[in-house]
């Protein structure tokens, strides 16, 4: 709290060190924090361009810079901006996971078979969601999508980097004792962080053991999954995501 307060009260200056100020311990700072710190530099166009060149430099990775933002930095009048955004936070999906995509797409006119598609989810997608009472709860409630279309789970599943919520950003930290972790931030306070992993497993971490976050634009959810989900188990996969209601979990 006494961070975000001071944060408002340093933004609502115009000098030009602000960014320099607020980009001083960034690799330190908790997810929360840095969402909002990159809240005020999107505000002043001099301040952005002071993002920018962060960026550019490597102090403040591309995975901090969730893709609404992405795309108001990307809709600037100011084409020096824009043509900056367009190279150091690209939109585009990969051309590899677009091929994917498109060998998958007779799963559209394929009949899937919901409790098949139950076998398939707890093979492949069980150690991170949670849905209809079997799993672990790590990434998003897979049932509030169940109205989606065939091409948008097909997106999801196949490309899970194209597009990465804030909330479920991955996040590496690394201690003053040596360790890795890489998870998702299951909490926050001031006395430390707490991650989430794979399987449900959490590791808190006191922050005064923390020496960098830093956020990962890839997902916890990895590439590939399809290969083990042939287009037939890709519909009975989707059959069963789709027929279980919302909020049952």
């Amino acid at each position: 709290k006494l961070q975000q307060t001071a944060l408002e009260m340093i933004a609502r200056r115009s000098t030009p060190n602000i960014p320099e100020i607020l980009l001083k311990n960034w690799p330190r700072h908790a997810p929360a924090l840095r969402t909002a710190i990159i809240g005020k530099l999107i505000a002043r166009q001099p301040w952005i361009v002071a993002l920018l060149d962060a960026l550019e430099a490597g102090r403040v990775s591309p995975a901090d810079i969730d893709p609404v933002t992405r795309l108001r930095l990307s809709r600037r009048n100011e084409e020096s901006i824009k043509a900056r955004v367009e190279k150091l936070l690209p939109l585009r999906q990969s051309a590899d996971r677009r091929a994917v995509i498109d060998r998958y797409q007779s799963v559209a006119a394929l009949h899937g078979n919901p409790t098949a598609g139950a076998e398939v989810f707890a093979k492949n997608c069980a150690s991170c969601h949670l849905l209809n009472g079997q799993g672990t709860v790590v990434g998003p409630d897979l049932a509030v999508y169940r109205n989606k279309g065939v091409a948008d789970f097909l997106e999801a599943i196949i490309d899970p980097n194209a597009i990465i919520e804030p909330r479920f950003t991955n996040y590496s930290v690394e201690t003053k004792d040596d360790r890795s972790l890489t998870g998702l931030i299951h909490a926050e306070s001031s006395a430390g962080i707490t991650l989430i992993m794979a399987q449900g497993v959490k590791e808190t971490v006191r922050r005064d053991d923390i020496l960098e976050i830093r956020a990962s634009t890839i997902s916890l959810m990895p590439e590939g999954v399809e290969q083990a989900i042939p287009p037939q188990a890709m519909a009975n996969l989707i059959a069963f995501l789709k027929s279980v209601p919302a909020g049952k979990n």
